[in-house]
């Protein structure tokens, strides 16, 4: 009986452990000689933002489990747990810094550990690397992995070679302005990070107050790419008693960032289109529209609308700038325009015309294709 009561007594915090835990870094000491007292840390690196376990951004500067383990001699294993199931906390989804010091706290050797873009995990997905203290040298097999990244979703098999960042919660843009272009709000911003992994868009959200106070609701009116650093609202013209106000929000799959920070600007109006879109208080704006059909092959419709009577140029250039031909050139009365454009002259490829009206310039691009 005293024998079983020992021997049960030994199992239960192995029990307890694989319990608690479902995720390590698992580093084996090689290569050694005498007595040795190393500590394994990790450290978040600074600047890099970090998701938690439903994949939304975390702020708390505390969410953090990695922490140290000290390895004396004869031990030959250090243990540093990334994901914990209770309470479910743990690393997160960062960059992290592994590393080892000596008893004298000097740093020896490191690399860095990227469980960013990482699809959620079940099941022990332990990840093991070497320690060889003679080179001090961290090692996966036989690779010196020091001041490399390690990516997680490379090394754990069971999750598949491929990374995974459509569930995770994108950053919103930062550094918003807004500016009056060619008569309408031109809304700019920049990339919280220049790396396009959690976001696959942005989506543009604006609120009209038409008596000049705060704003109230705010409508998705536009989406743009990934990589865009600007929006120009052409429905509204500036200039005005009225205030519009923009936010913006970064998109990822199916999910948005919070709202940027907000900008606003005075208005006139909505821009009437040739498309009989009429809205209280609107008008013709200056504006040029996409040419339809586009790509062509020998006939286009190029659509043009202006503010004010106006002498009006279009012109047609290639890319290097070359000056192909002038479509209009003459005085014409505020307004929505249509020109045909036969292009049988001119070859295949990609064109840019350029409307000028009103002291304002506006270019867009057409394809012929033959």
């Amino acid at each position: 009986m005293r024998m079983l009561f020992i021997f049960i007594f030994m199992l239960i915090p192995v029990i307890i452990y694989c319990q608690e835990t479902n995720g390590e870094i698992i580093i084996e000491l090689k290569n050694y000689e005498g007595s040795y007292d190393f500590t394994f840390e990790t450290q978040h690196v600074s600047g890099n933002a970090r998701w938690d376990f439903d994949f939304d951004l975390v702020s708390n500067p505390n969410y953090f489990m990695g922490g140290s383990t000290n390895v004396v001699n004869p031990t030959l294993w250090a243990y540093l747990y990334f994901r914990s199931t209770e309470p479910l906390d743990g690393m997160g989804f960062s960059l992290y810094k592994i590393l080892v010091k000596d008893d004298q706290e000097n740093e020896l050797a490191s690399f860095y550990w990227d469980t960013r873009t990482t699809e959620s995990w079940s099941g022990d997905p332990d990840v093991h690397f070497d320690y060889n203290v003679g080179l001090s040298q961290f090692r996966r097999g036989s690779e010196n992995i020091n001041n490399t990244t390690q990516l997680f979703w490379e090394l754990e098999g069971s999750i598949g070679p491929e990374p995974i960042t459509a569930g995770f919660e994108p950053f919103a843009p930062i550094n918003v302005t807004i500016s009056s272009y060619s008569g309408s709000p031109k809304i700019e911003w920049d990339h919280y990070t220049s790396l396009t992994h959690w976001r696959t868009g942005y989506n543009i959200y604006r609120s009209i107050n038409t008596e000049g106070g705060p704003p109230g609701s705010f409508s998705k009116i536009a989406s743009v790419n990934s990589t865009a650093t600007s929006y120009v609202d052409w429905d509204v013209a500036t200039g005005g008693r009225w205030i519009a106000y923009y936010k913006i929000k970064a998109e990822n799959g199916d999910r948005e960032s919070i709202f940027s920070s907000m900008v606003s600007i005075d208005l006139s109006g909505f821009c009437k289109k040739p498309a009989n879109d009429w809205k209280l208080n609107s008008f013709f704006c200056d504006e040029l529209f996409q040419n339809y059909p586009n790509p062509f092959n020998s006939e286009t419709k190029i659509r043009f609308s202006i503010s004010a009577n106006s002498h009006v140029t279009l012109k047609l250039y290639n890319l290097l700038g070359k000056q192909i031909s002038v479509l209009e050139d003459g005085y014409f009365d505020a307004g929505a325009h249509t020109i045909l454009f036969n292009s049988n002259e001119i070859s295949s490829g990609v064109y840019i015309y350029k409307l000028e009206a009103n002291n304002k310039i506006i270019v867009r691009f057409l394809t012929i294709v033959k």
